[in-house]
């Protein structure tokens, strides 16, 4: 369905919470698709879903091993909604890979 519907915010989010280790290509592809359908906001606003977006497909990207880019749109991700649980979450795991955990600690105090 995010295939053929990427601005679905509820179709993403089921697909989204039904990946899987065997899903991780599907997980990426659906997160892409959302990605190349959504334009980033002008200006972060409440409610703005785009850093949610952005948090997705960065873990997507994380389950699928890309942990740079992972980690880029994690952080850009937390300088639009720095309360956004899925992007400190994302940024943590790459910071573990890097081995720079503490400098990701560091930067969120």
């Amino acid at each position: 369905i995010v295939q053929n519907y990427p601005n679905d915010t509820l179709a993403l989010s089921l697909a989204f919470i039904h990946n899987s280790p065997a899903r991780r290509k599907a997980l990426l592809d659906n997160s892409g698709a959302a990605m190349a359908a959504w334009k980033p906001p002008s200006s972060s606003e409440p409610g703005d879903l785009y850093p949610f977006l952005l948090a997705e497909h960065a873990y997507s990207l994380g389950e699928n091993e890309e942990y740079q880019e992972s980690e880029r749109l994690a952080r850009l991700a937390l300088k639009m909604e720095p309360t956004c649980a899925l992007a400190t979450h994302q940024s943590e795991t790459c910071a573990r890979q890097f081995g720079t955990v503490s400098d990701f600690f560091i930067a969120r105090c």
